[in-house]
């Protein structure tokens, strides 16, 4: 199922990420979640953001720098609410935030939240990160277009099986399982193509980003999770391939959410 950022956004201008540990989901206590973010809108500049607990902005977590193409890793978070605030890449704590909002973290759930669409029609989107084991011998794929020179994803296909049809610019699909082992993401996008060598590890979750590099299309596959649905510490397990040298990691001033 395509999903359309009409349906889960928050109207916003921009988001970010954090390079934060990685824990287990068997270790984790039954009032903690998993939060993490991307920035995935092409013409939106550096941001820096502010995370907080509801309540208690006097006290966030900061990660600067933050540009597109951007994951972090997740953070465990105890279930709550979260306020998560933007200024202008460099701006002080003390200038107003761009603009802020809140997302409500569940227990035992994880989310990721993403910067998708144009900067001119910003939004901030909420996707749910599948907990779920994929089955025997089996991974889950999700695909997610940020491509702006790309209004539409004919397919993308893994090992010749697509996992996404007709995909317009900032919608995203549900997870879906494939066959684990070394295979191959195939874009096409009519007048553009892009390719991707992955090696899906069995009973781990992706998210596959079709993304704008500045020699055309290209793909970013994020692990979201590993076998034993252990969360990663960071890093792209598959390797960045084409998009290597826009994922990088930001700088972050850290306090325990």
């Amino acid at each position: 199922m395509i999903r359309s950022i009409a349906r889960f956004v928050i109207p916003t201008i921009s988001v970010a990420l954090a390079t934060l540990g990685g824990i287990t989901v068997a270790n984790a206590a039954p009032e903690e979640g998993w939060i993490r973010l991307a920035h995935l809108s092409p013409d939106t500049p550096k941001v820096d953001v502010y995370v907080s607990s509801f309540g208690n902005d006097d006290d966030p977590t900061v990660l600067r720098s933050v540009g597109y193409g951007m994951f972090s890793p997740y953070q465990r978070v105890p279930a709550g609410s979260y306020t998560i605030a933007m200024r202008l890449e460099g701006a002080p704590a003390t200038e107003p935030a761009v603009l802020s909002t809140t997302v409500k973290i569940n227990a035992d759930s994880a989310a990721t939240v993403a910067g998708m669409g144009q900067n001119s029609e910003l939004e901030l989107v909420t996707l749910t990160d599948d907990l779920q084991p994929p089955g025997t011998n089996k991974s889950k794929v999700r695909v997610i277009h940020a491509a702006l020179t790309a209004p539409v994803v004919n397919t993308v296909e893994l090992a010749g099986s697509p996992v996404a049809t007709d995909l317009s610019f900032a919608q995203f699909t549900d997870y879906d399982a494939v066959a684990a082992g070394n295979t191959t993401v195939e874009v096409d996008a009519g007048s553009a193509t892009a390719e991707q060598p992955l090696d899906l590890s069995a009973g781990a979750t992706y998210t596959v980003v079709v993304r704008d590099l500045e020699t055309g299309l290209g793909v970013l596959p994020i692990q979201d999770f590993a076998a034993a649905n252990q969360i990663p510490t960071g890093g792209v397990d598959a390797g960045l391939g084409g998009t290597t040298g826009a994922a990088k990691g930001v700088m972050l001033t850290h306090r325990n959410l």
